[in-house]
């Protein structure tokens, strides 16, 4: 009877540590989630135009069952695409020339809702939004967008993120047409 005993109070034992761990797992699973921002990766047309304070942005995004609206301005932050947006690995070891130019500013994106959105480098902070040269055809220029908006999170809350990756062909001297 001892010995039941005994094994009975390891069982219970066994079963409380499960069950402390189990809910310990499931509350540092919930806690990121509720607080992490989605990230978005959409398609999309329009123009670019060259302005004295920046490249002016519009046009039409499709994401997953949403299509929206994009306006706003562009800035280079280097010019003559000498620069890598990788910043950590594929220009210093991967062989990658730097031909980029780093781009920044604000957008609007209006979906359902409207997301002020700041243009920035992506998740993890090692790749920048930037304009490069298409090595495959001298004509076009490929776009990469990595943008940031707080405008539906709880305040402290990770940001919500889009990408938008696009080519860009140049029109006339001061506006260029994207599409993806």
């Amino acid at each position: 009877m001892t010995r039941a005993k005994g094994q009975m109070g390891r069982d219970m034992k066994k079963r409380i540590t499960i069950i402390a761990a189990t809910v310990a797992v499931l509350t540092l699973t919930a806690a990121p989630a509720a607080t992490a921002g989605d990230l978005f990766s959409v398609s999309g047309s329009g123009v670019l135009m060259r302005q004295d304070d920046g490249d002016m942005i519009t046009g039409t995004l499709r994401g997953a069952n949403v299509i929206g609206k994009v306006h706003g301005t562009l800035v280079e932050l280097t010019t003559g695409f000498n620069t890598c947006p990788d910043f950590e690995f594929l220009c210093s070891f991967g062989g990658y020339t730097p031909t980029c130019n780093l781009l920044g500013g604000d957008l609007t994106l209006k979906f359902q809702a409207q997301y002020d959105a700041q243009v920035g480098n992506t998740i993890d902070g090692r790749v920048g939004s930037s304009l490069c040269p298409n090595p495959n055809d001298s004509s076009t220029y490929q776009l990469r967008l990595f943008l940031w908006s707080t405008s539906h999170v709880p305040p402290g809350a990770f940001p919500d993120g889009f990408e938008v990756f696009a080519t860009v062909k140049q029109i006339t001297p001061n506006i260029w047409k994207w599409s993806s």
